[in-house]
């Protein structure tokens, strides 16, 4: 039942409950829990870590949906899994290949998504709107 030995992972989830059973899977996993977070500007702050592979983010949060989150995340290299009690729906277009679990899930969909995850290519950071088009101009 170790089949994330070594991996490193963060966990956003504002349901205080399964937000201790997620950590306690993910330790009986063999991963590591690094940090862990229950609202929209702690999920944020998962990208200024150097120690993860993975983050596992609920979708809505206190604060809101995690989206920005998840492209500072998959644009630093961090490997993103959502995991929400509705299905898939309103992805933004960059996010539409990020591995997505449904709640309730189960041991073998979480150690799947975490793996599609981790081996996700890092998304292209954003470009800045507007000002490279009037230069040229």
């Amino acid at each position: 039942m170790r089949h994330l030995v070594g991996m490193r992972v963060a966990v956003a989830e504002d349901e205080p409950l399964l937000l201790h059973i997620l950590c306690d899977i993910l330790a009986l996993a063999g991963a590591e829990v690094v940090d862990w977070a229950t609202d929209i500007d702690g999920a944020q702050g998962f990208a200024d870590s150097d120690s993860l592979d993975v983050a596992i983010l609920d979708v809505d949060l206190k604060g809101g949906r995690v989206w920005p989150a998840a492209s500072a995340l998959r644009s630093k290299g961090i490997g993103v899994l959502f995991a929400s009690g509705a299905p898939a729906q309103d992805l933004p277009r960059e996010l539409a290949g990020v591995p997505y679990i449904c709640k309730p899930y189960d041991y073998r969909e979480l150690v799947e998504g975490i793996a599609a995850a981790a081996a996700l290519p890092r998304l292209p950071a954003p470009r800045p709107q507007g000002g490279l088009q009037a230069a040229n101009a």
